[in-house]
């Protein structure tokens, strides 16, 4: 099996096979994969946090090799993204789905995995005052890190143009009159636009994973290990998938129900046919490793590490003109209000981040602004208080306080989809501020109108 590998600068070389290239690689820290810091950091963790010692050197280079041949065969959906986005005047103003930002995602699904799976071997998810427990899927206690770095790497290829679309209705997958999920192959104009891409995305790349069946197996990967895949990559959106609460036995039917229409549309559609072993799939055990594992990518995707000039979907630099931000506004909508505050270096120079939707508009701009003043997540247990610690590092806390707050729900959301656990939402607001009060008080009645208090806590540090 031909494959490639990244040498110390970057520059693919050609390596004979995988196994060549196991035996080349015994020393983790002679490991070779790309000058992405977070792919390193990734196999760093996994060597010092999950697998430690020399018993362990195969599983590290098992993922290593794993990560080398999913960057090579997804790379092209990646570049498609990136062409769909520029050509789209909502789709350019996107954030960044691409390369760096799945490469970090997966070291911070990593992370996130290791603190939800020790939380999980010391007894923290309980259930004693869960009301109706036989309906919930509990937490497991192991996870399979390699399933997760392979969904990780995968989650989003699906931003790429492959046209599966499932229709929904008051927010719940939309059926026919005999109870079957309604999915469609978009005709090509429809799927070229830019919302029916992302709005199907999560879809998309499990698609993508069950068709893709083959180069996975040639990584390692068993039948039940790729089907998981399909399903953390598709279940990373609470929306799409139908799994809004983590913990439910009847979301995770409607995912399945989902997934299963798609097999059969895509194999009605194309000669090649897919598959997807629902049985196996919806067993108490794998159902609790997955629901752990799905915790850990929803939130390794909202961890953005960001800062000033990220990028967009089009791959194009956004640059916020921070003079131009009000921060004595009362709403993101006037924080961003300035048409100049946020432009986007194209090609052809720097132009205003506008088009003809002004709501699109605001948004975009909310959504760079807000998360460009993240900069720094982390995830962990904390053994001593048994609760879940993730912390949130604001560059300015007197800065754009409004967008930064609407990034801070994101994060709050992923961990509210999980109905049991115990979750500190720690914030640093990086230096003096006048705002802490306001940033608490918006949170706080977030957290209370979405009915999390019992499990999630705010603080700030």
């Amino acid at each position: 099996m031909k494959l490639k590998e990244f040498s110390d600068n970057g520059d693919l070389a050609n390596t004979d096979n995988i196994e060549n290239n196991k035996e080349e690689n015994n020393d983790i820290n002679s490991v070779r994969i790309d000058n992405q810091e977070s792919l390193k950091k990734s196999l760093d963790f996994l060597s010092k946090e999950i697998y430690k010692g020399d018993d362990n050197k195969e599983k590290i280079n098992d993922i290593n090799d794993a990560i080398i041949g999913i960057k090579e065969f997804t790379k092209n959906d990646v570049e498609e993204a990136k062409d769909i986005a520029l050509n789209s005047p909502y789709g350019e103003y996107f954030t960044d789905h691409n390369e760096g930002h799945i490469e970090q995602v997966t070291y911070k699904s990593i992370e996130a995995g290791k603190a939800f799976a020790d939380m999980a071997a010391d007894g923290g998810f309980d259930y004693s005052n869960v009301e109706n427990v036989e309906n919930l899927v509990k937490f497991g206690s192991e996870i399979d890190y390699k399933v997760l770095v392979g969904a990780a790497m995968s989650h989003d290829t699906g931003m790429s143009d492959h046209g599966y679309n499932v229709y929904m209705d008051k927010g719940e997958p939309k059926r026919d009159a005999d109870g079957k999920i309604e999915i469609k192959l978009q005709d090509n104009n429809d799927r070229k636009e830019f919302d029916n891409v992302r709005s199907s995305h999560t879809l998309n790349s499990a698609i993508n994973i069950l068709k893709r069946r083959d180069e996975y197996t040639k990584l390692g990967y068993s039948d039940e290990q790729i089907d998981n895949m399909a399903i953390l990559a598709f279940a990373h959106s609470k929306s799409n998938s139908g799994v809004k609460n983590l913990n439910s036995k009847e979301n995770w039917n409607t995912c399945f129900d989902v997934l299963d229409a798609a097999v059969e549309q895509y194999n009605n559609d194309n000669n090649n046919g897919i598959r997807f072993n629902r049985l196996n799939a919806s067993k108490d055990d794998n159902l609790s490793r997955l629901v752990l594992s799905t915790l850990a990518l929803r939130v390794g995707d909202v961890s953005r590490d960001s800062g000033d000039d990220a990028l967009a979907q089009s791959g194009e630099k956004v640059h916020v003109n921070k003079d131009l931000i009000n921060n004595d506004a009362t709403c993101f909508e006037d924080e961003v209000a300035n048409d100049n505050c946020v432009m986007i270096e194209t090609k052809n120079g720097e132009k205003v981040m506008k088009n003809d939707n002004e709501k699109a508009t605001i948004k975009s701009r909310k959504c760079h602004v807000g998360e460009q003043n993240i900069t720094y997540n982390d995830t962990a247990f904390d053994k001593k208080q048994g609760r879940i610690v993730h912390n949130i590092k604001v560059a300015d806390g007197n800065f754009a306080p409004h967008c930064t707050i609407e990034a801070i729900k994101d994060h709050i959301g992923e961990f509210g989809s999980a109905v049991i656990g115990q979750y500190d939402i720690v914030v640093n607001l990086g230096n003096r501020t006048n705002k802490q009060e306001l940033y608490k008080a918006k949170l706080e009645r977030y957290i209370t109108e979405k009915k999390l208090d019992e499990r999630i806590k705010l603080r700030f540090n």
